[in-house]
């Protein structure tokens, strides 16, 4: 990086991070409090990582997720020497998702291609859990579609043998995207 890697624990006032069973995605905000001009440091340019990782009472990591910032919600001065900014953070794979068209054959189980979709094209595995009733199946994507709506589509369609819908999401303590059917969410 041209900048480098800066730390601004001391400058973030809150982070709130925002799961949905229903996105393949995590979005957040941190809310930046500087008193000091170190904003003036890091340079903010747009699509900067950020990674933010929560510890446990033994200082061992609970969470470690690598977020990418999509812009400032919110900025004002506040007096001569401090300045307030929101910043709106969102997984990197969505990024990767809304920058990539692709056209492709994928062959077998909904969770399966969901797998080889997420992985191939965007470099984050799909974990699924449960167990599909749907056989193999040939499906063709067009270049018109992204990643996410290719597997977002497939994971509409996966269904266990009780005709139970899976659900496609992300979560703060894995890294991999969820694949899961509601009897395993709610047993």
């Amino acid at each position: 990086p041209r900048y480098g890697q800066r730390e601004i624990t001391k400058i973030v006032a809150e982070v709130n991070m925002y799961e949905n069973i229903g996105l393949p995605y995590i979005t957040g905000r941190l809310v930046i409090i500087d008193s000091a001009n170190a904003s003036n440091a890091v340079h903010f340019q747009g699509q900067e990582k950020v990674q933010i990782i929560v510890l446990d009472a033994d200082l061992q990591p609970i969470v470690n997720k690598e977020f990418i910032c999509m812009g400032i919600d919110f900025g004002q001065k506040v007096g001569d020497d401090k300045s307030t900014f929101v910043v709106k953070l969102v997984e990197e794979h969505v990024m990767l998702s809304n920058l990539t068209r692709f056209s492709k054959v994928y062959e077998g189980t909904p969770d399966v291609i969901c797998n080889q979709i997420c992985s191939e094209q965007l470099g984050v595995a799909v974990k699924p859990e449960g167990s599909p009733a749907q056989s193999d199946m040939r499906v063709v994507f067009p270049f018109t579609v992204s990643p996410l709506e290719a597997a977002n589509w497939i994971a509409a369609r996966c269904t266990n043998g009780s005709g139970i819908p899976f659900y496609f999401y992300s979560t703060m303590v894995d890294n991999e995207l969820q694949l899961k059917d509601i009897s395993v969410l709610v047993g």
